[in-house]
């Protein structure tokens, strides 16, 4: 046995309808006079009844005042024959033909003479309602006629409070006019759009220059930034050299200072042989004619913190002078 496998069935759903039911919902949402686009766009019809003329707006009442473009005629009840179906919602994509093929079964006019018109006066989960009238051509003809209706007029039929246009006369002035609008309207929705994304670009491109020039100015910063460590990191140094210079100068003294001490407590009579200072130490090897009281004037200096002879005093020959030996500690000096 052949097998009825549908390969485009996806959970019980052919989906080989989902272009045809988006084309439906699309019709709907701007073709349909449910339509919340078409009842601000419609152009207003001045519909002509037994009782008077009334404004509509996608069958709603309009307000609006001043001359309107499409004029509309209400044929009575008892030239239109009406149908109601209640169909599966499945097939509103094909309801032009289910409707079609109705008409063809059921209207009592030959096929050339057969005008038809429907509405969808009620929906739900599970059914479709449309409402369906028929109409003599000729018979609407010499209607028209007697009541020297425009050549451009619609025709319209009333069923259950809803008005259906009858297709074939008046009703693509009134479409095309409406698709004008709707362009215009789209266009000009399209522009604000095509604005708003230009300025976003705007915006985004200025968003993009000014971080640029951010960025080179935090560039510009950590540049200036590492010639400032690097300016520091120099003055640690040279300040770490100083206090090394300092240093080592405490240690080693100040020769001039304790030259020009020793030239001011030593008389004339006493000479300097040999000189040698390290920091606070001093030793001094020298002749004089009374070592004695040199020791005893250094010793008194209170620039002088000690004063003492490593090696006792030798007398010189028979020069009448004397070899002294000193280790002189310096006041008021760093320590080594």
């Amino acid at each position: 046995m052949a097998s009825t496998t549908n390969n485009w069935e996806l959970f019980g759903y052919d989906v080989r309808a989902i272009g045809q039911h988006w084309s439906v919902a699309w019709r709907n949402f701007l073709y349909a006079d449910s339509s919340p686009i078409r009842r601000h766009l419609d152009e207003v019809v001045e519909l002509t009844t037994g009782t008077g003329t009334q404004r509509l707006q996608a069958g709603n009442p309009s307000h609006a005042v001043g001359s309107v473009e499409c004029l509309a005629v209400q044929l009575p009840d008892d030239l239109v024959l009406h149908r109601k179906l209640t169909l599966p919602p499945q097939v509103e994509s094909e309801l032009d033909s289910v409707v079609a093929l109705e008409v063809s079964s059921r209207s009592p006019f030959s096929s050339e003479d057969s005008r038809y018109g429907w509405t969808v006066t009620a929906r739900s989960a599970d059914t479709l309602t449309v409402d369906i009238a028929i109409v003599s051509a000729v018979t609407v003809q010499r209607f028209l006629s007697q009541h020297e209706a425009p050549d451009d007029a619609e025709v319209w039929a009333q069923t259950d409070g809803a008005h259906i246009v009858l297709r074939g006369y008046g009703e693509g002035r009134r479409d095309t006019l409406y698709r004008k609008r709707l362009i215009r309207v789209g266009a000009f929705i399209g522009g604000i759009f095509v604005l708003l994304l230009a300025l976003v670009a705007t915006l985004a491109a200025f968003r993009a220059l000014e971080a640029s020039r951010m960025e080179a100015l935090l560039a510009s910063y950590e540049v200036q930034a590492r010639d400032a460590v690097a300016a520091r990191d120099r003055l640690r140094a040279a300040e770490a050299t100083l206090i090394a210079a300092r240093s080592a100068r405490a240690k080693q003294g100040n020769p001039h200072a304790v030259l020009a001490l020793l030239t001011e407590v030593l008389d004339d009579a006493s000479y300097v042989e040999q000189l040698t200072i390290r920091g606070r130490d001093v030793k001094l090897r020298g002749r004089s004619g009374n070592a004695a009281s040199v020791m005893e004037g250094l010793t008194k200096e209170s620039r002088f913190a000690r004063v003492t002879s490593p090696q006792a005093i030798r007398r010189i020959g028979a020069t009448g002078e004397e070899l002294y030996y000193l280790d002189i500690r310096v006041a008021g000096q760093a320590d080594d």
